[in-house]
């Protein structure tokens, strides 16, 4: 008799307690995930529950140079320059500076069943900089302390007819060029909700704080060197998951709010090891329509495919994605190979990871 969609799904909560599981002492699983472009640090096979996901702030250890920042500057100047020509009268460059999250590690408490990450604040110009830089002496990459290694999610989504969509980027709208990818896709929003960004000359003046003729530059470097915090806001999972969502997905049937199950699953945490460098969250969201009801939203994707959840299936799609590595994300062959192990086993996923290494087209 065939398992149906809701039976794997809820079958593989059952064993969620059993807990973590880390891969990077694993000479065969961690060596396989290498050779297809990415790294599970952690892994959930049973999914940990996306409210069980807290942050904590930590300094910035990211290692740099002056003259890695002067190319990180030349860089990221180039491409405001060439995105400003071609923009169209009353549009927005594609592309533009924010704040992003450095993801700097993880603690699984077992205990409470409950990731901690810990985060710093960085820049998107520098993750753009630095992402696809290589080292003028040997042309390997940077090694990853160099990298920004921004913090994303990548949204699983499962269909009531058992199926998940894979879009094919719009290299004019997106970074990472023509790529497939999972779908909802994109960093953790963080926003400055107060601190010394919010403080000014008037204010202070207001108060009677500082006298006439203190200038806000004066201001602003006195608070710096007195270590004055900003107060920062941070998307949880499970907001950031249905955010993408509704920006990259549409139901023809109900608003995706309508649709969409509170109870989303992270199956662990996937470092990009090729290109992009980024570390995400991979997330198991259901919906209750089929995948006839959901299309494209926006303009972020120029196609979409749909996958069935069924072993042979994931399995292939992980095959045919390893054959040419460059024609998606590392995080699109984690994330099926995580939903692999979370409805089949480990058994499973090491089996899919060893069929799509064999099949990878030696460079």
């Amino acid at each position: 008799m065939k398992t149906t969609v809701a039976n794997q799904l809820g079958g593989a909560r059952a064993y969620a307690k059993r807990g973590a599981v880390s891969h990077a002492g694993s000479a065969d699983i961690g060596d396989l995930e290498q050779a297809l472009g990415y790294r599970t640090g952690i892994a959930f096979p049973g999914g940990l529950d996306s409210g069980s996901v807290f942050y904590r702030e930590q300094k910035n250890t990211r290692v740099t140079t002056p003259e890695l920042n002067e190319r990180i500057a030349r860089l990221w100047k180039d491409a405001e320059d060439q995105a400003k020509a071609k923009v169209k009268p009353g549009e927005r460059p594609r592309i533009f500076d924010a704040d992003r999250i450095r993801y700097e590690g993880a603690n699984f408490d077992p205990e409470y069943g409950t990731l901690t990450i810990s985060w710093s604040r960085d820049k998107y110009s520098n993750h753009f900089g630095l992402k696809e830089m290589k080292d003028p002496k040997t042309g390997e990459y940077l090694p990853l302390p160099f990298h920004v290694n921004p913090l994303s999610i990548n949204g699983i989504v499962v269909t009531e007819d058992g199926k998940i969509p894979l879009v094919q980027r719009n290299p004019n709208k997106t970074d990472q060029g023509r790529i497939w990818h999972i779908v909802p896709q994109g960093f953790i929003d963080i926003k400055t909700v107060g601190g010394i960004r919010d403080i000014t000359v008037e204010s202070l003046k207001k108060k009677g704080v500082i006298p006439d003729g203190i200038d806000e530059t004066t201001v602003k470097t006195l608070l710096r060197e007195l270590k004055v915090p900003d107060a920062y806001y941070i998307e949880s999972v499970s907001d950031a998951s249905a955010r993408e969502l509704s920006e990259e997905l549409r139901v023809t049937t109900a608003p995706m709010p309508n649709v969409l199950a509170k109870d989303n699953l992270v199956l662990g945490l996937i470092r990009n090891t090729r290109r992009n460098f980024d570390t995400t969250i991979p997330t198991l969201m259901k919906v209750g329509c089929s995948h006839a009801d959901i299309g494209l939203n926006g303009d972020e994707a120029t196609k979409i495919e749909w996958v069935d959840i069924d072993q042979g299936a994931l399995t292939g799609k992980v095959v045919e994605l390893s054959k040419d590595l460059d024609r998606a994300s590392g995080h699109l062959r984690g994330d099926l190979g995580l939903l692999v192990y979370h409805l089949y086993g480990e058994a499973a996923y090491r089996d899919t990871l060893t069929e799509a290494a064999r099949a990878r087209i030696p460079e």
